[in-house]
């Protein structure tokens, strides 16, 4: 439970990954903008679902706390991939999917944030106390 681990983009979707198959190892999963749009056999354009999504809602009930945050265009979210879209749209579904669960879900959306470094650094304190506090109120969130 004291051991967690987050990456962004790509490294969220492993971070999300490996929470889902190694509990015992990981109580708490960080993503920050996380590419969650990907299906389930890595053909980015095979149009099957999204897999940690699919995975969210279909799986049993782990014993992780997640932290989702990511930015989205002023209008909106826009399809994952689409510029200016930071990949809004699965991590929207994501948090949905993690709720309907029951699962403890920390959640930033940051408008006008955009996939990039100065944005995840920005938000990655809000993470960094998230994982050592199970109340989100403690870290402003």
């Amino acid at each position: 439970q004291q051991t967690g681990i987050s990456g962004a983009s790509l490294g969220g979707l492993i971070s999300v990954y490996a929470g889902f198959r190694a509990p015992e190892k990981f109580g708490f999963v960080g993503t920050q903008s996380g590419t969650l749009y990907w299906p389930h056999d890595g053909e980015v354009d095979r149009n099957d679902g999204n897999a940690m999504v699919v995975r969210a809602s279909a799986d049993p009930v782990v014993p992780v706390r997640f932290y989702v945050d990511h930015g989205s265009p002023s209008a909106g979210c826009t399809r994952d991939g689409e510029q200016g879209g930071d990949d809004c749209q699965s991590n929207l579904q994501f948090v949905t999917a993690l709720r309907n669960k029951g699962y403890g879900v920390v959640h930033l959306n940051e408008v006008s944030g955009a996939h990039d470094w100065a944005f995840w650094k920005k938000r990655q304190p809000g993470l960094l106390c998230a994982f050592r506090n199970t109340d989100a109120k403690e870290c402003g969130l």
